[in-house]
């Protein structure tokens, strides 16, 4: 390790123990990282030699299932919760919007210890010992840094050994032995080294002890018995003859094939490369790179299949091999196994409940998010499996509306739409829903039928005791389907055993709108593009035909309310002329259904372009109170708070409470997140969220607007240049004055407003 390698270490604040049990501490703190794929994102930082890693590589590793949108949104999160976690006196990564690294000289590992510093005595046994994934990607990436660490950390202790035996003696060496028969127990060598220095400690009833625990060791696990040079050092030491310098042997795995022992090096990075892989390996699982192959083969004879997975930040692609399973069965007793069956059968199998059919189980301890105590719940994408046309709209139109139902129930956490709408069209277990977004129950479902009578089926099981919990089925005509949204919901929250308050059942059985055709027009608007002033005119059309269906339809009044002031904030109509007209539809919506939030949402939307925000956030506060678990309010009630003097922590706060009702965000989240962020004075996290902001819309000129600001205040004007030139090029309007003009603080918090102008100013953008 080179002088300022050491000395960056020494003064890192950030120790990743990977040794053991996972940890991170920060100035010496532990902080608590739970979630799988977070440490295992640090571990593979961490094993990158300083090299940065694309997030591209990052988000398909560790999310190998996933559409890479929905990945790379994953990656995000686990960015920012790290963050979050980790708060030290510096930012942990060096980031941008394509790679991402550890901080370079702010970290250290306990594997710099065992590599550089000769200290495997001090160190775990198990890298991340305890980790568990269910992706056989990872879990291969994760077996083969095992047993290259444990190559790493085997040849740092037999180096400790030797140096041991010379300036203390072989009794303080036996600790460290006994350390490294633990980490391979199927090594002979090991057992061999261990024999030898008990007798050299004057311990030979310990030796001959040590030589009968290989025994049953190698008996119970595989079937054999010790080779020839460890019998002949058992019995020279029972003879009491000083055993000789052993030469060096092979091991287990090499002469049987069975069982891998320490030599993973041969797969790593500094171990010769003239050890067999073979030695490294464990039946059906990975063992090396195709350089080996060829030495493997001459080696011993074990079949070996080539596989095409390449390493995430191999320099080259790495042509994996494994190793077809040939390890003996260990011996059962069959007596005893039928004895247990008839004890099973005379008790009846009542505790089994076979009627529960029985699934794979979710971890609290793999979950991206911690499970809340209340109930929580994730509904899926229903099924379409009708032949015959029944309309996706419908079916997607119901599951949109039993979330809504949920979402007015403070007692149960219940996933965005947004969020599990990412999982349609895809067979997808429970426990990975429930692992993936923090919550216990998952309810999905299905449709049959035709253009007239359908068949619902919804189940609700519980992912971590992996039963179904309910399971029904309702025959309903297709125009009755979107009025069985209550039904259901009412059920689902008597599984849950929640206990309603007085409002919440009558709250829970309103819907905006029965009829599918007024629906689906609803629908076809809100996907429609609003980027001009003929998009949003088309989309009002599309509302307007929604209510000529159903002029009652309070979601319908509510968009086209929120569209139409839109069109006046951004210019595309006159202000004075669209305000109070979108303030008479978002008042006609409160009317249509005052259980409907969307409509309260609307109307704060009308006076927060006005610039009434103490008015617009009660609004906001109304629409809470009915769905105290709609993310979008949540969002929204953030939003308005970052914009009031005082308030931009409880903005963060209430943004990020959004963000795990819907943990697949979308983009303008983190950008709202980005600005609270920025309104706080906490300018690092402002600048690093604004550049997973700008990840996902690098042609929007806020994107880069407010990467100049922070990028200026972090003391880079070179790139606060850059962005200064992108906002400029999307959109050379944003000037100094236009923003003055523009903006919806500069009355109600001049402070916000006269630090973003002084950014502005400072980063070079124009006056007018």
């Amino acid at each position: 390790m080179r002088r300022d390698q050491k000395h960056a270490v020494e003064q890192a604040e950030f120790e990743l123990r990977l040794l053991g049990r996972a940890r991170v501490l920060v100035g010496g703190e532990e902080r608590s990282i739970s979630a799988p794929k977070q440490l295992l994102l640090l571990a593979h930082l961490a094993r990158s030699s300083g090299q940065a890693a694309t997030r591209e590589q990052l988000s398909t590793f560790l999310w190998p299932g996933s559409p890479p949108e929905k990945a790379r949104a994953s990656l995000r999160q686990a960015l920012t919760r790290l963050r979050a976690s980790l708060d030290g006196p510096v930012e942990p990564f060096d980031s941008d919007p394509a790679r991402v690294a550890l901080a370079q000289g702010h970290w250290r590992t306990d594997l710099d210890a065992v590599e550089g510093l000769n200290r495997a005595h001090e160190a775990g046994i198990a890298f991340l010992e305890g980790v568990q994934v269910r992706e056989p990607e990872i879990e291969e990436w994760l077996e083969t840094e095992r047993r290259i660490v444990a190559a790493t950390v085997a040849t740092r202790l037999r180096e400790a050994i030797q140096a041991c035996v010379v300036e203390q003696g072989p009794e303080t060496a036996i600790a460290l032995a006994l350390r490294l028969v633990a980490l391979d127990r199927l090594n002979e060598d090991n057992h061999r080294l261990l024999m030898r220095l008990y007798y050299q400690a004057g311990q030979r009833s310990q030796a001959m002890a040590q030589f009968e625990r290989l025994k049953a060791l190698l008996r119970e696990e595989i079937g054999e018995v010790p080779d020839r040079e460890s019998r002949q050092l058992a019995e020279d030491i029972r003879r009491d003859v000083p055993p000789a310098t052993v030469p060096g042997s092979q091991s287990l795995a090499q002469r049987t094939g069975t069982r891998g022992a320490a030599g993973a090096g041969a797969l790593a990075r500094s171990e010769p490369a003239q050890t067999n892989i073979q030695s490294a390996a464990r039946p059906g699982r990975m063992v090396g790179i195709s350089a080996f192959q060829e030495n493997t083969r001459n080696a011993v004879a074990i079949p070996i299949r080539s596989s095409p997975t390449n390493f995430l930040g191999a320099v080259k692609p790495a042509r994996i091999l494994s190793m077809a399973s040939e390890r003996p069965v260990r011996r059962r007793s069959w007596i005893a196994v039928a004895l247990a069956l008839a004890t099973a059968v005379s008790l009846g199998l009542w505790w089994l409940e076979p009627w529960r059919p029985a699934m794979p189980t979710a971890s609290v301890e793999r979950m991206n998010y911690p499970l809340p105590q209340e109930p929580s719940i994730a509904v899926l994408p229903f099924d379409n499996l009708s032949s015959e046309g029944v309309p996706d709209v419908v079916i997607d139109g119901l599951v949109a509306e039993i979330i809504a139902s949920l979402a007015k129930i403070p007692q149960i956490l219940v996933i965005d739409g947004n969020s599990t709408s990412t999982y349609k069209g895809r067979a997808v277990a429970a426990a990975e829903v429930a692992e993936d977004l923090g919550v216990r129950f998952v309810m999905d479902g299905s449709v049959r039928g035709s253009d007239e009578q359908v068949r619902i089926t919804a189940n609700l099981a519980d992912a971590l005791d992996g039963h179904q919990v309910w399971a029904e089925s309702y025959d309903r005509a297709l125009g009755d389907v979107l009025a069985l949204q209550s039904e259901i919901a009412r059920q689902i929250v008597s599984e849950l055993n929640v206990e309603l308050v007085s409002g919440e059942l009558a709250r829970m059985q309103e819907s905006t709108t029965s009829d599918p055709d007024a629906y689906a027009l609803f629908l076809e608007a809100q996907a429609a593009p609003r980027s001009s002033r003929e998009d949003v005119l088309r989309r009002i059309r599309l509302y307007e035909e929604s209510l000529a269906r159903d002029p009652g339809f309070a979601a319908a009044l509510a968009a086209w309310a929120i569209d139409l002031a839109r069109m006046g904030r951004t210019g595309m109509a006159d202000r004075d002329a669209v305000y109070p007209r979108a303030e008479e539809i978002a008042q006609a919506a409160i009317e249509a259904d005052p259980g409907y939030s969307g409509s309260y949402l609307a109307l704060s939307t009308v006076y927060r372009f006005r610039g009434d925000f103490e008015r617009s956030l009660k609004l906001v506060e109304q629409a809470l109170e009915i769905a105290p678990n709609d993310a979008d309010a949540i969002m929204y009630k953030g939003r308005m708070l970052r914009l009031l003097p005082g308030r931009a922590e409880e903005a963060i706060a209430t943004i990020e409470q959004a963000m795990r009702l819907n943990p697949f965000y979308p983009p303008d989240y983190l950008s709202q997140l980005s600005w609270a962020y920025f309104a706080a004075e906490r300018y690092q996290e402002a600048h690093e969220t604004g550049l997973a902001y700008a990840e996902l819309r690098p042609n929007h000129d806020h994107a880069h607007w407010r990467l100049a600001m922070t990028y200026l205040i972090r003391g880079d004007p070179e790139k606060a240049a850059q962005e200064v030139a992108a906002t400029l090029r999307l959109n050379p309007s944003r000037t100094i004055a236009a923003t003055l003009a523009a903006s919806p603080y500069s009355a109600s918090n001049s402070e916000l407003m006269s630090a973003e102008i002084a950014a502005m100013r400072a980063a070079g953008f124009p006056e007018e």
